[in-house]
């Protein structure tokens, strides 16, 4: 964290978004048979039908299936899923304000799942137990959960962040942390205020699975601005599905074909 630096907004761009991305890089110069064997070979891997079923298999776990259908009260749809290798350092938030359901906001859930025994300082991840007690947060003059950047601004999102310290020191909150043994998972609710804790061991991994629910019957509503035919609920074990902002429905190993994964290396 670099507290003493200033924001975009306050160095005079305050209409800046900026949206996270993820690349491979190779050191300059190395040979275009190498750069393309790993393109191969990495694209060969998102392919592998075990590596998905697995990701579908800790998203859907027995225990965090069950756990869903009981407070759901139906099937579960998963969105939003998330591989960490090290932690985040996100400032403490509530998932309503990024990760939105079209009808009903608060009906969403998180799990949080250990891929490694979590260390201490490793950018762990932090919560308020009690959070539920915390006073709401709205956008838009109090007609929405969400946080739109191009209607909202800079400044009601860095208000909401105020908001979350403040309510949590009025009612005496103490920021938990979570150290979990591998398989250990973590489920919380729409409000929970969360973050990533400092990172003070440098190189640590902090490796975890975040995946977000909803009632099956539900949709996100990042389904307004995909193509509708990925619009689409693929069905997984146990009569749950996933759906993807990103993916076709054919990418998931549910799909009726499995189309070449584009993976690009720079050099």
């Amino acid at each position: 964290q670099l507290p003493d630096v200033p924001t975009f907004a306050e160095s005079g761009f305050p209409d800046l978004v900026v949206n996270t991305w993820f690349g491979i890089a190779v050191p300059a110069g190395t040979p275009a048979e190498i750069v393309q064997r790993l393109s191969q070979e990495l694209a060969a891997t998102l392919e592998l039908p075990e590596v998905r079923s697995r990701l579908e298999e800790l998203s859907f776990a027995p225990k965090i299936s069950a756990f869903l259908e009981t407070i759901f009260e139906e099937k579960s749809l998963a969105f939003q899923t998330l591989h960490f290798e090290v932690g985040s350092t996100q400032d403490v938030h509530q998932d309503t304000a990024f990760v939105v359901i079209k009808q009903e906001p608060l009906k969403l859930i998180a799990s949080w799942i250990a891929l490694e025994d979590i260390e201490s300082g490793s950018g762990e991840l932090i919560y308020y137990p009690g959070g539920h007690r915390i006073k709401e947060y709205s956008y838009a003059n109090g007609t929405s959960k969400h946080w739109f950047s191009e209607r909202d601004g800079h400044e009601a999102h860095q208000a909401h962040y105020r908001h979350l310290q403040d309510e949590a020191a009025r009612l005496g909150l103490a920021l938990a942390r979570f150290a979990p043994k591998t398989g250990d998972a973590l489920l919380w609710h729409a409000e929970l205020p969360h973050g990533g804790g400092e990172i003070t061991i440098p190189g640590r991994s902090r490796r975890s699975l975040v995946t977000h629910y909803c009632p099956k019957s539900l949709e996100p509503v990042y389904w307004d601005f995909i193509p509708a035919d990925w619009r689409n609920k693929v069905e997984t074990r146990g009569g749950n599905a996933f759906t993807s902002y990103y993916f076709p429905p054919t990418k998931f190993a549910g799909g009726k074909q499995q189309p070449r994964w584009r993976v690009r290396i720079a050099s």
